[in-house]
């Protein structure tokens, strides 16, 4: 059978599947169930300071919301991506929404106190996000670009979201030129002039800085997005580069990450043990939330990636661990609740310089050898995938992959995390990844790098 042939039974299968991605989508209407659950809660606490006000309101009184403020209501307090919610699933989120609303109702809350505390529960979010820009010691010997890397722009894409959504943000970086513009362009789009946008100069490589500047911060996180990483110039095979490129890749995306992880988990374990002995009532808990961003390479071993990869699957690790070692932590006052992000390839400027540096192998392998304008109509922005992972992480996914082959990828390794939704579509792609899509892909990938170079019988191993 031709590799050709082989691969059309691959793209077959894949599509095959497809119909189950929107059937098991359907099936977790629990999921918009439990934020609501979450809203009512925020709610007990709001009407305790509206509990004159909700008494002039008689019982029987209706919200009456329009169909464009439902929406308006779902746009701003669930932000669903249409790239992964078919017609009939918004409608039962819908379903799920005007729900709420009649519980909104039944307390005596008018339309416009409705969608105010959509605005307060929004408002009191307080998000870190860090990265780590190397720029002293040996990494002065290495040239970096003048355009912003990954984690700079992924760090400002997702700051820039999640401030239009109302949320208080700080960020953490260490060079303060890019840290100030980045503040400006997060000021530009936040939803209120009362929202608090800070630029703190931090280096996130060591572990007690991080940990000291995080707990003089005047505010206390919410949750922490792990933005640190990428690669731009320690891409090649590991024969050629430098070898200090592996230190520095995991130096700038799993160290960095799990020390902000570290220093954030202290600061939250001690408030909830203070906030135990200061109150004998027993508060709403808190969600506090870690979300690190891994990548898609964490799931497949591309030539070119050697520095990369491993950094990457050291953040899933973490992320995977972390994800168990949260039960202990989450008591009355707290629910700690872990995220991992897989983005694949996107557009940015680092995406842009990367493709300079990247050998042509991995550029063939992957599928980026077409030019930058049309890989721009090929592949989503940096907004679009922060937009994206802010919303499943909404949604309480672990493993958010914003791309389908990440999410296909993501079945074929899923390993101690927890599979989307039921698990029926992660299982069968499991299936069809292990028996027939990925013994065609290894082979045909295999064949590439045995033709590009010297052994021609690499790709004649067993599955």
């Amino acid at each position: 059978m031709s590799v050709v042939a082989q691969r059309n039974i691959a793209l077959a299968a894949l599509a095959g599947v497809g119909a189950l991605f929107a059937a098991n989508a359907l099936m977790k209407p629990s999921k918009t169930q439990s934020i609501a659950n979450g809203m009512r809660r925020q709610l007990d606490e709001y009407n305790s300071n509206e509990a004159v006000n909700s008494q002039l309101n008689p019982p029987s009184q209706t919200v009456g919301m329009s169909g464009m403020q439902v929406i308006s209501f779902i746009a701003v307090t669930l932000d669903f991506s249409m790239k992964t919610r078919s017609s009939c699933v918004v409608i039962v989120e819908m379903f799920y929404i005007q729900a709420d609303l009649t519980h909104l109702s039944a307390r005596g809350l008018s339309d416009h106190s409705a969608m105010k505390f959509v605005q307060v529960a929004i408002q009191s979010s307080h998000y870190f996000l860090t990265v780590y820009s190397p720029d002293s010691g040996f990494e002065r010997r290495v040239e970096y670009p003048k355009n912003p890397d990954f984690c700079q722009q992924a760090r400002k894409e997702l700051a820039k979201a999640l401030a239009a959504q109302g949320a208080h943000i700080t960020i953490f970086a260490r060079r303060q030129q890019q840290l100030h513009e980045a503040r400006d362009e997060i000021l530009a789009v936040r939803a209120h002039t009362s929202q608090e946008i800070n630029a703190v100069i931090l280096d996130l490589a060591d572990a007690s800085q991080v940990e000291a500047v995080f707990r003089t911060q005047p505010r206390n996180a919410d949750g922490l997005y792990c933005v640190a990483g990428g690669t731009t110039v320690e891409t090649g095979f590991l024969a050629d580069i430098n070898s200090n490129h592996l230190e520095q890749c995991m130096r700038n995306n799993y160290l960095t990450s799990a020390y902000a992880a570290q220093a954030m988990l202290k600061i939250w374990t001690e408030d909830d043990k203070q906030s135990s002995k200061r109150t004998h009532q027993v508060p709403a808990p808190k969600d506090r939330q870690i979300i690190f961003v891994s990548s898609a390479a964490a799931f497949v071993g591309f030539p070119g990636y050697i520095a990369y990869t491993p950094a990457k699957c050291a953040v899933r690790a973490l992320a995977d661990t972390l994800r168990a070692e949260a039960l202990i932590y989450s008591c009355s006052a707290s629910t700690y609740k872990i995220h991992c992000a897989f983005p694949s390839n996107f557009i940015s400027p680092a995406f842009i310089d990367e493709q300079n540096s990247k050998p042509e192998l991995t550029k063939r392998m992957e599928g980026t050898t077409a030019s930058t304008a049309e890989l721009a109509h090929k592949l989503h922005s940096s907004e679009q995938v922060a937009r994206y992972i802010i919303s499943a992480v909404r949604q309480g996914d672990f493993a958010i992959c914003s791309e389908l082959e990440a999410a296909v990828l993501f079945a074929n390794m899923i390993g101690p995390s927890p599979t989307r939704g039921l698990g029926i579509v992660d299982s069968l792609l499991a299936l069809l990844m292990r028996f027939i899509i990925w013994p065609i892909l290894r082979r045909h990938f295999d064949a590439m790098c045995a033709k590009e170079g010297l052994s021609p019988k690499i790709g004649t191993q067993s599955v």
